[in-house]
């Protein structure tokens, strides 16, 4: 095969992946939006404030140790030995992580159930969330075997199944069942039913949908694969995520300790918010991911440097609008959630700009554990982890919720930027295009025009027209001046495919 056609090959499944995530992000945005307005409603700033200190701790952190890093080894190796048509391997890969994820995730809910009493009122001094955390516990033992299945099925180019789980599914039975709680007005017992909900559809999903389709593929042979290896690439991916998650989440642990509930709620609610600026990230990334650990393992070193710029100017041309809309629009949006969270406009802000100099960088992440530089990854984490608890004990008990978004968009802005030197440094691979400073350069010109006028928009429908003129004119300016020979023929692929559809 010529290199030009392996490049269409490549550009045609990176467009139609691609596809898939978007249009899972997409769903995924409106019902978790839904879902989070349903839930300050049900609960308010206070009770939403426990909440998130609950799901924190037993379920956004206490899925790490449950996981362990064996989802993401489950997709580099098994997307490098499929690539190489060793299908006895990709079987033994699934086999090693799901039974080690089970164990795993076992270990983790047992020790979350009794570790409850005292984080609840010796570490938050929130008794209160006691019984929330041994309610959500046990959720890490669907979840942790339930990713390390889809990352397999994601590691064969079958992307459609685990976006159909972990962004249709999970999410729209999440904001089903808020909805039927707020109606009942279950509070709490709603917001628990509705956790499991989501986590059930997406085992469910890929159990009896996903895995079949994995069998056709694979194969019925027998296959093995070293549990070492495994577990080699695994555990510095495992505590540079729990890093990771600390850069996300210290803002919420420390508001839980240092200060309110409702401190806590409101900065739940900018987090929440302006994780909307990380949508086209986390699309690209799903479809980057697999395909970096193929193109290592063939050593196209070329292909992956391409595909590699291509999709951090796809991830900054959308994640740009997203961010300055988040920005003009915030009050408005804030307002869905209740006018009790409107004082967190600048809190929102600030976690919006942190967001998108991290989707600004692109997948260096993913580029320097699915390159076998795990541990280099694992060491940016630790180091911005902890810069983001110094930064939120200092900046919290003067500035509240604003601090704890300034720590956590500081660390990771810093800890993107770090990767980006690395990947330039270890792998010769940069970012940057002329595509990429047109992109940038044409959304900073009509960001300043919106703060231009935003002083004489006021209310939902102004602010909405203004939004989408935004948008239009973006485009415009990204289709004529940004878009370079790869994105023009990606445009025409999407054209091909949606005119054959």
């Amino acid at each position: 095969m010529s290199g030009s056609s392996e490049h269409r090959t490549s550009l045609e499944t990176a467009v139609s992946n691609t596809g898939f995530g978007v249009a899972g992000e997409i769903v995924d945005l409106i019902f978790r939006t839904i879902g989070s307005i349903l839930l300050a409603r049900l609960l308010g700033p206070v009770g939403l404030g426990s909440w998130l200190v609950a799901r924190t701790v037993a379920f956004d952190l206490g899925q790490i140790p449950a996981r362990i890093g064996l989802d993401e080894a489950t997709l580099r190796y098994v997307s490098m030995y499929s690539g190489q048509g060793r299908w006895e391997a990709v079987r033994g890969i699934l086999k090693r992580g799901l039974s080690l994820s089970f164990v795993t995730s076992l270990a983790t809910c047992l020790a979350l159930i009794a570790a409850a009493p005292v984080l609840a009122k010796c570490v938050f001094k929130k008794p209160e969330t006691e019984w929330l955390i041994r309610s959500m516990a046990p959720s890490v033992l669907l979840l942790a075997p339930g990713y390390v299945l889809l990352s397999a099925i994601q590691g064969i180019n079958l992307l459609k199944y685990r976006v159909l789980a972990q962004k249709v599914a999970l999410p729209v039975l999440q904001a089903a069942v808020l909805g039927a709680g707020l109606f009942a007005s279950l509070s709490f017992g709603g917001a628990i039913c509705a956790h499991y909900a989501g986590i059930v559809a997406l085992v469910f999903l890929a159990i009896f949908v996903g895995y079949p389709v994995f069998r056709r593929v694979v194969g019925h042979i027998s296959g093995s694969f070293s549990i070492r290896t495994l577990i080699s690439f695994a555990w510095p991916v495992s505590l540079a995520e729990a890093s990771n998650y600390i850069v996300l989440w210290a803002g919420v642990l420390m508001l839980g300790i240092l200060s309110t509930r409702e401190q806590t709620g409101i900065f739940g609610v900018a987090l929440r918010v302006g994780s909307l600026v990380w949508i086209p990230l986390h699309a690209v990334n799903q479809m980057f991911a697999p395909m970096i650990a193929a193109f290592f393992g063939r050593k196209q070193s070329n292909e992956l440097e391409i595909m590699f710029k291509t999709t951090a100017r796809w991830t900054l041309f959308a994640s740009l609008p997203i961010c300055i809309i988040v920005i003009f629009a915030g009050r408005e949006i804030l307002a869905l959630f209740g006018p009790e969270f409107l004082i967190g406009f600048t809190s929102l802000a600030v976690v919006a700009a942190g967001k998108m100099v991290a989707a600004g960088t692109g997948s260096v992440g993913f580029m320097l554990n699915m390159t076998g530089h795990q541990r280099l990854n694992l060491l940016n984490s630790v180091v911005l982890g902890v810069l983001n608890i110094g930064l939120s004990y200092l900046w919290i008990e003067r500035y509240g919720s604003l601090g704890a978004a300034a720590a956590s968009s500081v660390s990771l802005a810093l800890v993107n930027i770090a990767r980006v030197v690395q990947v330039r440094i270890i792998l010769g691979y940069s970012l940057l295009s002329r595509g990429y400073y047109v992109g940038a350069a044409s959304a900073i010109f009509l960001g300043i025009i919106l703060a231009l006028v935003r002083p004489v928009i006021s209310g939902v429908v102004p602010t909405f027209i203004v939004s989408c003129l935004f948008l239009a004119m973006y485009g415009i300016l990204i289709w004529v001046f940004a878009l370079d020979e790869t994105d023009r023929e990606a445009a025409r692929i999407v054209r091909t495919k949606v005119g054959s559809a």
